[in-house]
């Protein structure tokens, strides 16, 4: 039989109710006024032990000193209620006996009392009267509906925060390259978005080569703006695009510095990396460092002759003197690098393609002009739009200061409100830099008195 240790830890109350109430509480046995037999021992500690595992098949018994009635005058039981903490701790820790640690007894002790000698039945328990279990329901709200409760609230809060992350995404500011290069620009896509009602195709007002241009009201400032919308996938079309906006801007601030302020401006540096654009995408032109100032009506004094390779005209290199014509010539080579993606000189192409005029000048002597496009722009482009661009290049690229037209003509040509006669028969000299004379060139006519009568041999009826 396995040894058994009872250790009533906190303690135990028996309280029985009689015609004077009866009641008794053991907050640790200390100094308790208890029967104890056989092995039962109270630690120094306070607990109540009821078995010694250095003597096998005894134990002990702790008994309340005096009886108590449990029955009133009329006979009926009274009730009682008890609360204790015990221990069983076995020797052995594969067998084990039973073990009682509250008992009521008509005698003190219990002699010859066996672990399997049951004296009767155990006293019926009344069922109705126990606390009933939860139900099913119960443990569906207490538990499941908590649950799904924290998952429904997740799984929304999750939606709205893709929702917002779509929204702001559809609204964001997609910073292009050329914007990296040239600059932000004003608005944001969310008030463009808004004030063209979404780009809806009722408000288109015109659709061109890279973009459509739709009617707008500004949000904000009930302003009625015409939007021109590039496809962000097409970054040939926005190429395209910086490409015509800079050369309108260029031209146009070319203008004003020969024509419009109080003396003549030579810019002397007209490039590609000189040129900015603006807030408003507007194309500028910038470091006027090598700028010359001469009166309106007078010739240019001999300079040095500074600039870029590629972009410097012929007489300049000869004589020294920049004039309104030699930034004309440099607006050429300018046209033609942004039309075809190349600069006017490249030393390590092959011969036939190191100067970028005579190579655009072979392609369209062929009759296969678009064939020196910019091989980025794919498709998606104006024919007519790129062939303009890259013949006025060529026609500012003459080598006659003469037949090259003015600022003022050249933005007539870019915006459409004057036709670019088509260039008919051009040969290139044996130095491979500039054009001899041909014939034609009937309906061209420079602002400059003296250039019609060598420009006449340069634009004709074309191909």
């Amino acid at each position: 039989m396995a040894f058994k240790i009872a250790l009533l830890v906190m303690y135990c109350l028996l309280r029985c109710v009689t015609s004077e109430d009866l009641g008794f509480k053991y907050n640790g046995f200390w100094l308790a006024n208890m029967n104890l037999d056989s092995v039962a021992v109270i630690t120094s500690g306070g607990l109540l032990k009821l078995t010694d595992m250095t003597k096998q098949q005894q134990q002990g018994h702790a008994f309340y000193p005096s009886p108590i009635n449990f029955k009133n005058s009329n006979g009926s039981a009274y009730s009682f209620s008890t609360s204790f903490v015990f221990a069983i701790e076995s020797k052995y820790q594969d067998i084990s006996g039973q073990g009682m640690a509250f008992v009521i007894a008509p005698t003190r002790g219990l002699q010859g009392a066996l672990p399997n000698k049951m004296n009767g039945r155990s006293q019926g328990l009344d069922i109705s009267l126990l606390p009933k279990l939860p139900n099913e329901k119960s443990k569906l709200l207490t538990i499941g509906l908590p649950t799904i409760s924290s998952f429904v609230l997740l799984t929304a809060i999750l939606a709205v925060a893709y929702y917002m992350k779509r929204m702001k995404k559809k609204y964001a500011e997609e910073l292009e390259d050329w914007e990296l290069e040239y600059g932000p620009h004003r608005f944001m896509y969310k008030d463009l978005y808004i004030a063209t009602k979404g780009f809806q195709d009722k408000e288109i007002l015109g659709t061109g080569g890279f973009g459509r241009v739709y009617r707008g009201l500004l949000p904000t400032s009930k302003i009625q703006v015409a939007v021109k919308r590039v496809s962000h996938e097409s970054r040939q079309g926005m190429r395209e695009f910086v490409a015509e906006i800079a050369s309108l801007g260029v031209a146009s601030g070319l203008i004003y510095l020969h024509e419009e302020w109080e003396q003549v401006v030579v810019h002397r540096d007209v490039k590609a990396s000189n040129v900015l654009l603006d807030g408003e995408l507007n194309g500028r032109l910038g470091d006027f460092g090598l700028a010359r100032l001469y009166d309106h009506g007078s010739d240019p004094r001999t300079t040095r002759v500074v600039g870029t390779l590629g972009y410097l005209a012929p007489e300049h290199t000869r004589s020294g003197k920049a004039s309104t014509s030699t930034d004309v010539y440099a607006f050429g080579a300018f046209l033609l690098e942004v039309g075809c993606g190349r600069r006017p000189i490249e030393p390590r192409a092959p011969t036939e393609e190191r100067v970028l005029v005579d190579w655009v000048f072979s392609h369209w002597n062929r009759g296969e002009i678009l064939q020196a496009i910019d091989s980025k722009l794919g498709y998606d482009y104006v024919k007519e739009e790129v062939e303009l661009v890259l013949k006025l290049g060529l026609l500012c690229s003459h080598s006659e200061a003469v037949a090259r037209p003015n600022m003022r003509q050249i933005l007539l040509y870019l915006e459409g409100a004057a036709a670019l006669p088509d260039i008919s028969s051009l040969r290139i000299s044996a130095a491979g830099l500039t054009f001899a004379h041909g014939e034609g060139f009937d309906d061209f006519n420079n602002s400059d008195g003296n250039s019609s009568t060598v420009a006449a041999s340069l634009l004709s009826g074309g191909r």
